[in-house]
């Protein structure tokens, strides 16, 4: 008979209270740089959660924000492989800044723009129109 040994998280988060994880220092807060793209370029940003994190990742909010004087349609895609000139983002940081030595977060940000290779891996859940000079 064969046992199937599942690999649980070292630790757990209770995604029902923000304000919570922020005292405990388990809510990281971050942005990518300015995302360029158009004229057959595409544009980038995700958060990777390494599998030796010991973590399960979970998202509160996330924004999209359209500074331009055009429309563009955004996509949001679980489990997409990074694309190969990617930039990890320096600016994540734990929401409580009272805590100290601040905690460091596990997963990373990475970003990339002016890409012409498309996602590879993953799925695509879903897309949304950004009007033009839009924060959504």
């Amino acid at each position: 008979m064969f046992e199937k040994k599942s690999k649980q998280p070292v630790e757990v988060v209770d995604i029902t209270s923000p304000a919570m994880n922020s005292l405990l220092g388990r809510y990281f807060i971050g942005q990518t740089g300015t995302l360029n793209f158009g004229n057959k370029y595409a544009a980038w940003g995700g958060i990777i959660n390494p599998n030796n994190s010991g973590v399960n990742l979970y998202f509160d909010i996330f924004t999209i924000t359209n500074f331009s004087s055009k429309s563009f349609t955004g996509e949001i895609w679980l489990n997409a492989k990074s694309p190969k000139k990617s930039t990890i983002s320096s600016t994540v940081t734990p929401s409580n800044q009272a805590i100290s030595p601040p905690p460091q977060p596990k997963a990373i940000m990475e970003y990339a723009d002016y890409i012409t290779e498309p996602l590879t891996k993953g799925v695509n859940i879903f897309g949304r129109l950004f009007p033009q000079i839009s924060p959504l």
